[in-house]
């Protein structure tokens, strides 16, 4: 009985010829949409403060069970 060999890492797959953390890292930052979405998260907290502060105090609303 023969056994069939099963590639363990996909075809053309070399670890010694992948790009190092720091280099993907920098590559991320540099991309448009990285840094656009980094600012609407940035920016995200600060429209919610807006958002509440323009909307004011909410009323209360009743709920089923108050006699």
């Amino acid at each position: 009985m023969t056994t069939a060999s099963v590639p363990t890492s996909a075809p053309g797959y070399r670890p010694g010829r992948t790009l190092p953390l720091r280099v993907e890292a920098l590559r991320q930052w540099k991309r448009r949409r990285t840094l656009v979405m980094g600012g609407i998260l940035a920016a995200l907290p600060f429209v919610l403060i807006v958002a509440f502060a323009i909307g004011g105090p909410g009323t209360a609303r009743a709920t089923a069970a108050s006699p």
